[in-house]
């Protein structure tokens, strides 16, 4: 092998675990966003944080009903 295929083979090398790196750092804040994103949807835990709305909405909702039927 020559000099200048080897100093190619480096650089290739190089960037390659450059490229890995910046991957992983991608992988990580995906993970994060996904794993905010999931906390976001669980609602058993907003209504148990916070039910005043939830039980507010739920006698509207029952409310109107019940004036349709009546």
């Amino acid at each position: 092998m020559t000099g200048q295929q080897r100093d190619k083979r480096e650089l290739l090398r190089r960037s390659i675990e450059e490229r890995q790196g910046d991957l992983h750092e991608a992988v990580l804040d995906l993970q994060r966003v996904v794993e905010g994103g999931i906390d976001k949807l669980d609602l058993r835990r907003k209504i148990a944080r916070d039910p005043m709305p939830w039980l507010a909405g739920a006698f509207a909702m029952g409310f109107i009903l019940g004036i349709r039927r009546g």
